[in-house]
């Protein structure tokens, strides 16, 4: 359980890692493609999380 919750921070922080990257290196397209995109992938992971707690 505890090691699940671990799992899912070092994701969170990788996913805003990886975007803030994204952000300072591409253009305004390709940024607002990225943001649109960020709650739908932070939804699906916390959905994953939830599925794999409750096995």
């Amino acid at each position: 359980m505890e090691h699940y919750k671990k799992f899912s921070l070092i994701i969170y922080s990788l996913i805003i890692l990886i975007h803030t990257i994204l952000y300072l290196f591409f253009d305004e397209s390709f940024k607002s493609f990225c943001f649109g995109s960020i709650p739908m992938i932070l939804m699906i992971i916390a959905v994953l999380m939830n599925k794999l707690e409750k096995k």
